[in-house]
């Protein structure tokens, strides 16, 4: 039975004007008006992703430190089948892959070894087919999604950012409508997004940028495998199926364009044409020291706020206010525990009445069984 940090509903009900602060699940902190609710949800089960719901007109979301929930590695090899990259201008190149349309994904499994500086956008080119914002077919990197369609350049919110030595899964996906990006299988962020995909004549890169050398380094150094392009876009669900594990049958999956495990340069999915080259430092059949303890969580690190509206307003001190928790799954077997920096404690109750005489944080952690 694996305990599981869970989604909760958080509702706050009372009759005075005012904000209370929450950490839930130590995920982030969010501050309701009168009458508001916040759902936190990422169609997975596993707590970390904030989305807002539309109607609330005052909140604050920040990502924090993100609870183990499991540790496993499925069908994963793990030995004799990374492309490794050790320094600068290096990688594989596979050919001019342009994505055409208004769909597709692209996804990889990762590990970061080495630091980097400047911000997330230096964290490292996974892949990369672009040379500026005017010509982004597609570019995917360790914490953002990137592209450029026929109504300008789109780039998905910041997220957390990696811990060096620890194997991710990241994904970009842009289904027409939005750009998202994935990372573990949760939805990190997300941005509306339309239009028809810039094209080029640049050399899809893995590993490195598509135009290097460049002054500014962009290469991933670190390993990389299952290097996958698609020309649909692929849901949660599959994204999560075949995170970690090898994709099956590549040459009859649908919409799947190009597939590397670095083993080989060749293209799995069958189209020799897009076979890749090796260029610089960049090794294949190298062991990820990492990838057998793969690792199904998403943020470890404080991050900046992804969103603020704040109209911060004080409450009555000694004024009663009651806070409700819920599950979406009210099968499931819950334990709450509610806690402040007051020194407030209540364990195994969902709903709490507080008399908050100061500033106070609530934090709310729900375990599922």
């Amino acid at each position: 039975m694996i305990n599981k940090n869970y989604l909760l509903c958080l509702i706050l009900i009372y009759s005075l004007l005012g904000s209370v602060y929450f950490d839930y699940n130590k995920h982030g902190y969010s501050n309701f008006d009168q009458n508001d609710s916040l759902f936190i949800t990422n169609d997975n089960r596993i707590a970390n992703s904030v989305k807002a719901r539309t109607d609330i007109s005052d909140h604050e979301i920040y990502k924090k430190d993100n609870t183990i929930v499991s540790i496993f590695s499925q069908g994963l090899n793990c030995t004799n089948s990374y492309l490794y990259n050790s320094s600068i201008n290096s990688g594989v190149k596979i050919g001019n892959l342009s994505i055409q349309g208004n769909t597709f994904t692209v996804e990889a499994l990762i590990n970061r070894t080495l630091p980097y500086s400047g911000g997330r956008l230096y964290a490292g080119d996974i892949v990369s087919k672009h040379t500026s914002v005017n010509d982004v077919n597609y570019l995917l990197r360790p914490s953002d999604a990137e592209i450029t369609t026929t109504n300008g350049y789109f780039i998905t919110p910041p997220v957390c950012d990696i811990e060096l030595n620890k194997t991710y899964h990241v994904a970009l996906v842009y289904d027409g409508q939005t750009l998202k990006f994935y990372r573990n299988g949760f939805l990190m962020a997300e941005t509306p997004c339309t239009g028809m995909m810039v094209q080029s004549n640049l050399i899809t890169t893995i590993g490195e940028y598509a135009n290097y050398p460049f002054i500014v380094p962009e290469t991933f150094l670190g390993y990389i495998d299952e290097v996958r392009i698609w020309n649909v876009a692929r849901t949660q669900s599959e994204i999560q199926t075949y995170m970690n594990t090898t994709l099956p049958n590549p040459s009859t999956q649908t919409g799947l364009l190009a597939y590397y495990s670095f083993n080989s340069l060749i293209n799995k999915q069958g189209n020799a044409a897009y076979n890749g080259s090796l260029f610089g430092s960049a090794v294949i059949q190298t062991s990820n020291p990492t990838c057998s303890s793969f690792i199904i969580d998403s943020c470890s690190i404080l991050n900046n706020p992804l969103l603020i509206k704040n109209n911060d307003t004080s409450l009555c001190a000694g004024q009663p206010i009651q806070l409700t928790a819920s599950v979406f799954n009210t099968s499931d077997s819950v334990a709450y525990s509610w806690t402040s920096n007051s020194g407030m404690t209540h364990f195994n109750i969902p709903n709490v009445t507080i008399y908050p005489t100061d500033s106070t944080v609530f934090y709310i952690k729900a375990n599922i069984f």
